[in-house]
């Protein structure tokens, strides 16, 4: 990525997926993704001067709450793809970005995600301090069909895993990073079926974070052979929320 280009209000990144983004299938894993859309977002914002450097100046940062992300294909090992990114929505406290992938100009996969603004000494939501006026929104432009949203989970769900968090999974903010917790839950699911199955779609909540040593509780609720719920709990209050919605065979 070049971090040193001209800000545009679109901005276009390319990649190669390596070895080290891929699942044992070959295929980009899902939680590569998530880190190539922090990547994206954060080097838009880093050329745009809004970025993590300049946030912290008003101890401040972007933090994403929800996020929904539609899949047509996944790239393999190797394969050189394009990411495109542009902000939809902004607002005193909270914007939404969206970011499509491209491979020869077929789409393969498309993000819409609301980001907020953070508070690091308060933890808390805050009225962004910079001027991102020079920034053009592009309101009717959608990357994806669906909208980030709170996930509506069932009533009933099951206790799978208890988990503690450790070194490996905090970042600069001093939180569990957001990839992490998807870690946590696809490591619950069987291995013949996520090698075997590839998603439609998946709607990711962050409602609390989580911090070092922090124990967790993971929950799973199965409401059919196409669609899982997860949910993620510290002291029985909500920190995740996953719904994900697998391609019908």
């Amino acid at each position: 990525m070049n971090k040193t280009a001209p800000f545009q209000s679109i901005d276009e990144v390319e990649f190669e997926i390596d070895f080290s983004m891929c699942a044992p299938n070959g295929k980009i894993s899902y939680t590569a993704i998530l880190n190539l859309v922090q990547l994206v977002a954060g080097n838009h914002a880093v050329k745009g001067g809004f970025g993590f450097a300049e946030m912290a100046a008003f101890d401040q940062a972007w933090v994403i709450t929800q996020m929904h992300l539609e899949f047509e294909k996944l790239p393999k090992w190797q394969d050189i793809i394009l990411a495109k990114t542009w902000v939809r929505t902004r607002h005193a406290t909270h914007s939404i970005r969206e970011m499509a992938f491209y491979q020869n100009d077929v789409k393969l996969f498309s993000i819409s995600m609301l980001w907020v603004v953070f508070n690091l000494k308060k933890r808390t939501l805050d009225e962004l301090k910079l001027d991102i006026q020079h920034l053009t929104i592009f309101p009717d432009k959608k990357a994806t069909l669906g909208e980030p949203r709170r996930i509506i989970l069932p009533k009933e769900m099951n206790l799978i895993k208890t988990y503690q968090v450790l070194f490996s999974d905090v970042d600069m903010l001093q939180h569990a990073n957001n990839i992490r917790y998807l870690n946590w839950v696809l490591d619950t699911l069987p291995y013949k079926k996520l090698l075997s199955n590839e998603l439609q779609s998946l709607t990711l909540n962050f409602a609390n974070e989580l911090r070092m040593d922090d124990k967790v509780e993971i929950f799973h609720h199965q409401e059919n052979e196409e669609t899982d719920f997860f949910k993620i709990e510290k002291e029985g209050k909500l920190s995740y929320a996953a719904q994900l919605n697998w391609k019908s065979k």
